[in-house]
């Protein structure tokens, strides 16, 4: 496979699993969702990572990079609470081993830069988990305690363990495994002409 190939498929597992996310908020528990990242704006995400790269004006770069930094969706609860998210798919377990990485430490600075409150949801395929770090908050165990450990704690209409593993499971990640075999299943009955 071509190296653009690859960047591709990174680009659209990214993307499967921010929508899959998107559809239990918005499916399963009635959320309201507005995208506001950059990749919502294709054409002009493009055009702006073309000229950041070249480009030697200070302005022009430093606004494009808040643009990019732009966090992937608000949700607004039924109960009217307010939550701008980024997405992300990651293979994780303890809060310290997690925050040690610099990609993962790098990538929440250079988002709280520009969106100082901001929650990050992190999905964990492998063990099906999800978890979160929001931004307003030391980047530390004790004070991202719950939001890492207990996703049910911050999330509007879901009230225990037992409602939170019914409903990722419902609403991310078997409808993400049943996606994965329907493509599998449709690329390898089909015969294309090259």
């Amino acid at each position: 496979m071509s190296p653009r190939s690859i960047r591709i498929a990174d680009f659209v597992y990214g993307q499967m699993i921010q929508c899959a996310v998107i559809n239990a908020f918005t499916f399963g528990l009635k959320y309201t969702a507005y995208l506001t990242g950059v990749e919502s704006r294709y054409p002009i995400s493009d055009k702006l990572r073309n000229i950041s790269r070249e480009s030697d004006d200070e302005e022009t770069i430093k606004n494009i990079e808040r643009i990019r930094m732009e966090p992937d969706t608000l949700f607004i609860t039924p109960k009217g609470k307010t939550v701008l998210t980024e997405i992300k798919s990651r293979k994780f377990r303890c809060f310290n081993d997690f925050i040690k990485s610099n990609f993962n430490n790098n990538e929440i600075s250079r988002v709280k830069k520009y969106h100082p409150s901001v929650r990050f949801i992190y999905v964990d395929l492998s063990s099906r988990r999800i978890s979160s770090i929001h931004t307003h908050y030391p980047l530390t165990e004790v004070a991202q305690y719950n939001n890492w450990y207990h996703p049910e704690s911050w999330i509007d209409g879901i009230n225990n363990r037992a409602e939170l593993l019914a409903w990722q499971e419902e609403y991310i990640f078997a409808p993400l495994m049943i996606q994965s075999e329907k493509t599998i299943s449709r690329l390898g009955n089909e015969i294309y002409e090259t």
